[in-house]
């Protein structure tokens, strides 16, 4: 495994202190940009289970109205738990949009938000921080291995997901190297831990690869479980068959 690789090893014990909590409580309310996927996944890392990720804070507006950006507050809140937990960051830079009319494939006009957004890589180490930040996916496209090991992905995973992204994207879409959430066991895909999945599960390996998407959620639930309530109750809305 890549934690081993590099030298680090999840925490033997799930207990955190007062202390530790109160940090973590803190991040409520942070306009994160992948909402509490992204809190999660910051635990993750701090807990030795993601060698490190990208964590953002985003605002948007719309055309019309005043631009909203991240605030100097939550930019030093956010990076003066991420030091208190004994991780560190590194500046990813910042991507700021107007916002502007697009048109879909048929031709049919949509408002696209302005956002700003602001990026820092994690990690229990620095190097492996911006280790991060300098994968070629992180800084144009490509690289999905180097992205997709630093972020703790399973290796089966990321090989099969190399391999399919080698044909483009139409063949990304319906490759066989890869299983869709949908085609898996119905006592598989309803299960709670479905909700931590965030990479592309292989065909050849998928039951060892969500044995990692088990125990991220282990985690979250021992660590947060108020978080981890959040993240099932939003994912169980999404499985819900939109009305037509």
């Amino acid at each position: 495994m890549f934690l081993k690789k590099e030298g680090l090893q999840p925490f033997e014990k799930p207990e955190i202190t007062e202390r530790e909590r109160k940090l973590l409580e803190g991040l409520e309310g942070l306009p994160f940009y992948g909402g509490y996927h992204t809190q999660s996944d910051l635990i993750l890392a701090w807990r030795g289970l993601k060698p490190a990720t990208e964590i953002a804070l985003r605002r948007e507006w719309f055309l019309g109205e005043k631009p909203i950006f991240v605030g100097g507050k939550d930019i030093q809140k956010l990076l003066d738990v991420i030091s208190a937990l004994g991780l560190h960051y590194v500046d990813a830079g910042r991507n700021t949009r107007e916002p502007l009319i697009e048109k879909d494939n048929d031709g049919q006009s949509y408002e696209m938000s302005g956002e700003d957004i602001v990026r820092v890589c994690v990690s229990r180490e620095k190097e492996i921080a911006e280790k991060l930040k300098s994968t070629p996916a992180f800084v144009g496209g490509g690289g999905s291995k180097s992205y997709g090991t630093l972020c703790g992905y399973p290796e089966t995973a990321i090989n099969a997901f190399v391999e399919a992204e080698r044909g483009g994207e139409a063949r990304l879409r319906k490759s066989e190297l890869l299983i869709r959430k949908e085609e898996l066991p119905a006592d598989t895909k309803n299960q709670e831990f479905m909700a931590f999945l965030n990479f592309r599960i292989s065909r050849a390996h998928w039951r060892e690869e969500l044995e990692v998407v088990k125990r991220w959620s282990e985690e979250i639930r021992s660590i947060k479980p108020t978080l981890y309530e959040k993240i099932v109750l939003r994912w169980r809305a999404m499985q819900k068959p939109r009305a037509i």
